[in-house]
């Protein structure tokens, strides 16, 4: 089992807002951070180069994936309800969501994933 961390600190680019992050911390994990950031003088240089590596990767995994077409359906009146609820959406559910003029299928009586119905507008 791994101990807790000592504190959390979150690393930015913009000096003003690493300025702003130091200043949450205790005294004590500032002089600590201090410490850590003097060991590693080029620590800025570090984390934006992996940063920039890690964009190029993700923007070469999106360039190669395969692209996934969004279904723009819209319901008919005898299919299943999309929410869930295991109902067909019917004539009322439509004449409710057109009413709000939200998506159709906000118009069900179970809400999306079932539950309370929806609220649009």
């Amino acid at each position: 089992e791994r101990p807790p961390p000592i504190f959390s600190y979150s690393y930015y680019f913009n000096e003003k807002k690493r300025e702003e992050e130091e200043a949450k911390l205790e005294p004590a994990n500032t002089e600590l951070f201090m410490e850590f950031v003097g060991f590693i003088p080029n620590l800025n240089d570090i984390l934006k180069q992996r940063y920039k590596e890690a964009k190029g990767i993700g923007g070469e995994l999106l360039k190669s994936s395969p692209k996934m077409e969004i279904p723009s359906h819209k319901v008919q009146r005898n299919e299943m309800c999309p929410c869930g609820s295991g109902k067909k959406f019917k004539k009322y559910f439509r004449k409710e969501s057109q009413k709000n003029s939200g998506p159709s299928y906000f118009g069900c009586d179970q809400g999306i994933g079932g539950g309370n119905k929806a609220e649009t507008g």
